[in-house]
């Protein structure tokens, strides 16, 4: 049984076919409110934040006046699908909607029930009661699984945990994987780890750049001229220079807050009881051997770029007061890598695309997959004018093959100034068994900025494989069955959240699956085969320095929040990151710079990171194991729905991973020390 933090409990989100062949833009009359909630104005939002803390007060009386069984843990299930039924879908209004007013009153709601859930998090009583119905049942199987959820939230998360607020209060407020609103100063201070104002104008020139990641990655992709990348290079990685004070404030809050629970790290506080992983160990000794592995497939990329740069002209590439210039330097990579895809036609492989990826012809073949493996029928539609918060957004309601409704994913995927960047799944509401016997059906918005120009909306295959990860997400949540709304689908442990989603990028990666998603518009047509082979072709490309460039982060992330953090901040987290990185990188490191800064992956998932390359090892062994003979096959997909998708975090992780594996007789995780690592000895490059 997965176990969480009281802080999580109580804390909201911490994240057959029958389809209308011509989805319209236009928004429907009809509907019951925004997100089909009931919710027809903008006040809804900061009234319901006060009903909701008037029924929790009254919970919280229940609870203390309860006796200390089993009614207590559902009673404490109540009050947090009480607080995350509003604060989720405030949290997702607040980022998504259109108009401001909407905005604010959403914003409102959520700093009101944020401080609210603060109080609630550090009530001794609950604890007290939560303690004492764990010591009164443990003799009960049904009642220790179900309370084993709770059982380490009250050590870790209690009176010593109320401590490590009330001394530091950037405890709190720094850990935001518990899912704590915390303190808007703090989380305003942080937020800045994401987002730069700064700007560089390059030697000689009167051009002036913003330093966000974008216009960033677009310069070291695209700009011919090497002494203008590496200018943007180092001046992106020093900046802004603020931000290096915030997070050594951060990881010294998360490391004195791990001391004050009985952990000698914070990597250790996250993984235990919580993780598949359990141990720092098992975590350090799987990115160790990933980096052996993964070392001579870079250093061979590597060469491939440098003969790449050997063709150019010199001046052209010749960097800026740098010796040995002609070697290919970290503000290189991505510009020769772009002429390199080029060259082997990923510079048209948008237009050979085109009329195979069209929104509506993309989701009918995946709404075919879903009906196929899981019985899943998707109908998608055009979003009522009140349940939607923008024009364009779909509803696709899900139902069984009985007919039984398992919820509803609001879809909103075209792209629009001021959008929300990048592509994210917001639970609305969540789903659990209702004290009548019926089941909460959960609500999710799915969110992508897709498609940049006129017309209808065709998807790269980047966009593609993009959507079908949040889909994954989005089943995951939709498949689940669980008593508790906290440990429904993705509200699982970390290193196991991106399995499913990263298992559902397989159907892209297959000409079997992609084939009934990309099919032309017109003739119905599936995507040929051997442009396929060169889509698989174009991603393989350099996938051996992306993933090194993943195992690196994912070993500055756990020096961070090691046992000898502190160490870390004292001589400086720019020569931490250079001394963890040295042994195991392909490319030169570039001494003086801050990288660290612009990584915000390290507030988000702090001593976590790692999870996604767990994700990748264990999704790939399952898809080789289960659906790689067939990628349609029931029986297969009976297996993941029951063993995989359905528990959520209602049992541990290795429980859920074992007995998947039992019934294929296959094996996917192995144990080390005290922990658990994925046991694939080899790591898929695709």
């Amino acid at each position: 049984m997965r176990t969480a933090s009281l802080f999580r409990l109580l804390s909201p989100n911490c994240r057959g076919v029958k389809l209308l062949h011509q989805l319209s833009t236009a928004i429907h009359p009809r509907g019951n409110g925004l997100f089909g909630l009931g919710i027809h104005r903008p006040q809804c939002f900061v009234d319901r934040a006060a009903d909701a803390r008037h029924r929790c007060q009254s919970l919280i009386a229940q609870i203390l006046a309860s006796p200390a069984d089993a009614s207590v843990v559902q009673l404490m299930d109540d009050m947090s699908d009480e607080l995350c039924r509003t604060y989720d879908a405030a949290e997702a209004c607040r980022n998504i909607h259109m108009d401001q007013e909407w905005k604010r009153a959403a914003t409102k709601a959520c700093v009101d029930l944020g401080a609210y859930i603060a109080e609630v998090n550090n009530h001794s009583g609950i604890y007290s009661k939560l303690s004492s119905a764990m010591s009164n049942y443990q003799h009960t199987a049904n009642s220790t699984q179900a309370f084993s959820a709770e059982s380490s939230s009250s050590e870790k998360g209690s009176i010593v945990w109320s401590r490590a607020l009330d001394t530091h209060d950037a405890s709190s407020s720094s850990s935001s994987s518990s899912g704590s609103s915390g303190s808007g100063r703090w989380r305003e201070r942080m937020s800045t780890l994401s987002g730069f104002s700064s700007s560089s104008s390059s030697s000689g020139s009167t051009r002036r750049l913003p330093l966000d990641g974008s216009t960033v990655g677009g310069v070291l992709a695209q700009e011919p001229d090497a002494r203008v990348r590496q200018l943007v290079f180092e001046a992106a990685g020093k900046s802004p220079a603020s931000n290096v004070e915030l997070l050594e404030q951060i990881i010294l809050a998360r490391s004195e807050m791990a001391s004050l629970v009985g952990c000698d790290s914070y990597s250790r506080y996250k993984a235990w009881g919580a993780s598949l992983a359990q141990d720092p160990e098992a975590i350090h000794a799987f990115l160790l051997q990933l980096a052996q592995e993964v070392k001579p497939i870079a250093d061979g990329e590597l060469k491939s770029l440098q003969a790449i740069k050997d063709r150019q002209p010199s001046e052209a590439l010749s960097g800026h007061g740098i010796q040995g210039a002609h070697t290919v330097k970290p503000w290189d990579v991505d510009y020769l890598m772009t002429q390199a895809r080029n060259a082997a036609g990923g510079a048209g492989m948008n237009r050979l695309l085109r009329g195979y990826t069209h929104l509506p012809v993309v989701l009918k073949g995946f709404a075919k997959i879903m009906e196929q493996l899981f019985g899943l029928a998707l109908t998608i539609s055009p979003a009522p004018s009140t349940e939607a918060w923008a024009p364009g957004v779909l509803k696709c309601e899900a139902a069984l093959s009985d007919g039984s409704s398992v919820g509803t994913v609001f879809l909103d995927l075209c792209s629009r100034p001021g959008k929300f960047p990048g592509a994210v799944t917001f639970p609305i509401r969540c789903g659990r068994q209702l004290s009548n016997g019926e089941y909460q059906a959960p609500i999710m918005a799915l969110l992508a900025d897709f498609g940049h120009g006129h017309g209808p909306l065709q998807l790269t295959m980047r966009e593609l494989r993009t959507l079908v990860h949040e889909l994954g997400h989005c089943c995951h949540n939709l498949l689940s069955r669980t008593k508790y709304q906290h440990l429904w689908g993705t509200r699982c442990a970390q290193d196991m959240v991106e399995v499913p989603s990263h298992l559902w990028e397989h159907f892209v990666a297959d000409p079997r699956t992609l084939r009934l998603m990309a099919r032309h518009h017109q003739t119905d047509d599936p995507l040929p085969l051997d442009l396929c082979n060169k889509v698989f072709s174009y991603r393989k490309m350099f996938s051996g320095l992306e993933l090194q460039q993943q195992v690196l982060l994912s070993l500055v992330d756990q020096a961070y929040h090691g046992p000898r953090a502190s160490e870390a901040v004292q001589q400086g987290t720019g020569l931490a990151w250079e001394r963890v990185v040295e042994p195991h990188t392909s490319l030169p490191t570039v001494s003086g710079l801050r990288p660290e800064v612009r990584v915000g992956h390290f507030t988000i998932y702090g001593g976590g990171y790692y999870s996604y390359l767990y994700a990748r090892c264990l999704s790939s062994a399952i898809w080789t194991d289960l659906l790689a003979q067939d990628p349609l096959d029931k029986g297969a997909g009976d297996l993941i729905q029951r063993h995989l998708l359905s528990p959520g975090g209602s049992q541990a992780p290795w429980d859920v991973l074992n007995a998947l594996s039992s019934k294929s007789r296959s094996c996917y995780i192995k144990a080390y020390g005290s922990g658990w690592l994925p046991a694939t000895s080899g790591f898929p490059f695709a």
